[in-house]
């Protein structure tokens, strides 16, 4: 399946619960009142979000389910809607359970949490007060999210200076070019000091020109593509796709280089993202 973004986004940290929830329970109190100001949907319980001005959230629904050793996914979508001048997401699933096919050994089966594909949510402008990122869930399904943090570029590739040869090899495998168009080539440093975080990056388009043409921002987005044989992936921006801007978080993998193709008018540059690794509980009213 194809996916197309116009922000890319590649993203490790210890961190708390950064006082989104309150454990007096006031706070909660107060979220759960703001809560009672958005519809009631048949079939769904809505969950909340504070708003950060400090972490990117990524939004997960799932539920447990007994598992053997394969990876599962809740199969959904997230729908962005908007009713009485509230906006929301909408998670809608059947219910479906995509998995991984290897061979389990002994067969055997136990409790987990399986996850949808994430929604990843902004960071809040900082003029925005008490608002809320409210997801409707189906009534058998928990809302959890993870919360990321911006590095410090600077720092990072200074603490971690080695590009893996792997990344500089495999660049060979791409196209070199593609008519009307330049190529951006990432190539990310190994981690070196491992604290038990994950990461991921983000890559952001601009264009050069001092007015760009609203329907390129508007609709235009970059592409998925793959090599043939290898699996690898890489990007190339269209003018044709419509729909709304989007962003794609890619985990931070040094072992392959960051390919885009974008046209002569925009600047390429990106942002490291990372993440304790914990997943967090919504503020549910069912």
């Amino acid at each position: 399946m194809k996916k197309y973004v116009l922000i890319l986004m590649i993203f490790p940290f210890v961190m708390s619960s950064c006082g989104l929830f309150s454990k007096s329970g006031s706070s909660n109190k107060k979220i759960l009142k703001e809560l009672d100001k958005y519809p009631n949907i048949k079939g769904y319980k809505k969950s909340a979000l504070p708003n950060s001005k400090i972490f990117l959230k990524e939004v997960f629904v799932g539920k447990e389910m007994l598992v053997d050793c394969n990876y599962h996914s809740i199969q959904g979508k997230f729908d962005k809607k908007e009713k009485n001048k509230k906006s929301f997401y909408i998670f809608n699933s059947n219910g479906d359970v995509a998995s991984t096919m290897m061979a389990c050994p002994n067969g055997k089966k136990e409790k987990k949490f399986v996850y949808s594909e994430a929604l990843f949510l902004s960071i809040s402008n900082r003029f925005e007060k008490n608002k809320l990122d409210v997801i409707y869930a189906p009534s058998d399904f928990e809302v959890k999210f993870r919360l990321w943090r911006l590095e410090r570029l600077k720092s990072f590739l200074k603490e971690n200076k080695k590009i893996d040869e792997d990344s500089r090899k495999y660049l060979t495998y791409y196209p070199s070019k593609i008519e009307n168009y330049k190529r951006e080539v990432i190539h990310l440093p190994k981690i070196e000091t491992d604290y038990g975080q994950e990461y991921k990056v983000e890559v952001i388009l601009h264009f050069t020109d001092p007015v760009a043409p609203a329907e390129y921002t508007l609709s235009s987005q970059l592409a998925e593509k793959t090599i043939e044989g290898m699996g690898f992936s890489y990007y190339v921006f269209s003018f044709k796709n419509k729909g709304e801007k989007s962003n794609l978080f890619l985990d931070y993998n040094s072992n392959l280089p960051i390919v885009i193709f974008i046209p002569k008018n925009m600047k390429l540059e990106y942002r490291i993202w990372s993440t304790d690794r914990i997943y967090r509980n919504s503020i549910t009213k069912k």
